[in-house]
């Protein structure tokens, strides 16, 4: 696995953690502001510019 992969793939697990914990905080207080904020969270994940991966061949 290349570095550039291995980069992708932890930046994806620590936003699915933080998404997570956003999430169960919610669940405990009740905030609807820690939901809006999570559910916001997977809406910008989705808008952010597609990042090739592959090595440029120069």
């Amino acid at each position: 696995m290349n570095r550039s992969l291995k980069i992708a793939m932890g930046s994806l697990a620590v936003s699915a953690a933080v998404l997570v914990i956003k999430y169960a905080a919610y669940l405990v207080t009740g905030s609807i502001a820690l939901h809006s904020d999570a559910l916001e969270g997977i809406i910008n994940a989705r808008r952010q510019p597609r990042v090739d991966l592959a090595p440029s061949r120069a």
